[in-house]
């Protein structure tokens, strides 16, 4: 992968925490993200790169493993995102330059909550 071998050393720096394996999806997320331009899961796993070596001479679903890689580490509950994006906010202010001008977008979305009932509803 082209971004991987200069986004991994900055990933190790500013995230030290994470295990080498967490660092490495993360690098190649990043690369994926960079080169495809989308977040589309599907599109960013065909940038993961193929194994040197296989299990299987010709695999029928080589797609679908590295989806389930890329699912996998976005699923992973021990790797904070939060915490991963407030260690890089540093690093990118410090490569902004002069006038430091940053636009910053807060989504408050989440899908994990359970919407209160309304009380006055017609319906059946």
């Amino acid at each position: 992968m082209v971004f991987y071998r200069r986004i991994l050393p900055v990933v190790n720096a500013l995230c030290p925490w994470l295990l080498s394996t967490q660092a490495a999806n993360l690098s190649l997320l990043i690369g994926a993200i960079l080169m495809k331009r989308t977040l589309c899961l599907t599109k960013l796993a065909t940038a993961f790169p193929i194994p040197a070596e296989r299990r299987v001479y010709s695999p029928k679903h080589e797609l679908l493993y590295r989806l389930k890689r890329l699912s996998r580490f976005l699923g992973n509950h021990r790797v904070d995102p939060v915490a991963v994006q407030v260690a890089f906010i540093p690093a990118i202010l410090s490569r902004l330059g002069h006038p430091r001008t940053l636009g910053l977008i807060v989504d408050w979305t989440s899908f994990d909550v359970t919407l209160p009932k309304m009380a006055n509803h017609s319906g059946p």
